[in-house]
């Protein structure tokens, strides 16, 4: 299993027109690629996870150098690597669970990854190999300065997924309900990138515009712009990212018992 962001052509035609670079994902099954399916956890797991009670992620120191080049993209990714498998490790310590950081790889082209090609996609977390891949390029180059940061936040929130069997549930899930559980998934990663982001805002750093521009990309895309729907449209896309981001917390995450609503895929939804 997969879970990308995808539409990079999309992304160089708005980057062209001078538009706000989108942050459009794909599902599973968009994705076109299977894992090994472990033994399914209880459907409960999702809905009642002790990541949901360890409160604020902890603020760890996390400086990393201005990105102005393929380069630096790296180095600074890489160090926000770091910082993730520090807060995270720490978070499931507080749950009482066991946690084992991701390999992180970020490419400067597209590769072959463990869970198949790599399609139109800004980054992929393959869950057979618990691996993550971030594409930095040069439409994410000129995009806002927190889009690379928010995909790899993003990208890590699905092995937080992955790692707290919360993936499980979905492969509980009848094929006919794939779709809207999906975007409970997508959803949920938004959040946890958003609370992950929070704690690192002042030591990264960041401003209140530089926040307030990743939510205005996010807010044009969704399953508006594609056609499969298994993101959400991109109100509630922006809306997850920052309930995460002003919680700082997974209490603020659980995509799972939330209204059809939270969760649409359509404007009219």
């Amino acid at each position: 299993m997969s879970i990308s962001w995808r539409n990079r052509g999309f992304l160089a035609l708005l980057c062209a027109l001078g538009l706000s670079t989108p942050l459009v994902m794909t599902s599973p099954a968009a994705a076109g690629t299977t894992a090994t399916v472990r033994a399914k956890a209880p459907a409960s797991q999702a809905l009642s996870s002790p990541l949901y009670r360890t409160g604020k992620l902890p603020a760890l120191g996390c400086k990393a150098e201005p990105i102005s080049g393929a380069e630096s993209a790296k180095r600074a990714l890489k160090a926000l690597g770091g910082c993730l498998d520090r807060a995270w490790a720490k978070q499931f310590k507080v749950a009482g669970l066991r946690f084992k950081p991701p390999r992180q790889k970020i490419i400067t082209k597209p590769v072959k990854t463990t869970c198949g090609s790599w399609g139109e996609a800004q980054g992929i977390y393959c869950s057979n190999s618990r691996t993550l891949y971030v594409l930095v390029d040069s439409g994410a180059l000129d995009s806002s300065r927190l889009f690379l940061p928010s995909v790899l936040a993003h990208e890590y929130g699905h092995h937080v997924q992955e790692v707290a069997r919360l993936w499980d549930t979905y492969r509980e899930k009848p094929k006919s309900a794939e779709l809207a559980w999906s975007r409970r998934y997508e959803l949920q990663a938004e959040c946890l990138a958003g609370a992950f982001l929070s704690s690192v805002r002042t030591s990264l750093p960041f401003s209140a515009g530089d926040w307030s521009a990743l939510l205005a990309d996010q807010r044009h895309t969704g399953d508006e712009n594609g056609d499969v729907r298994d993101h959400g449209k991109g109100a509630n896309i922006a809306r997850w990212m920052d309930r995460g981001y002003r919680a700082g917390s997974p209490s603020a995450c659980n995509t799972f018992k939330a209204p059809a609503a939270h969760v649409a895929n359509t404007p009219a939804a």
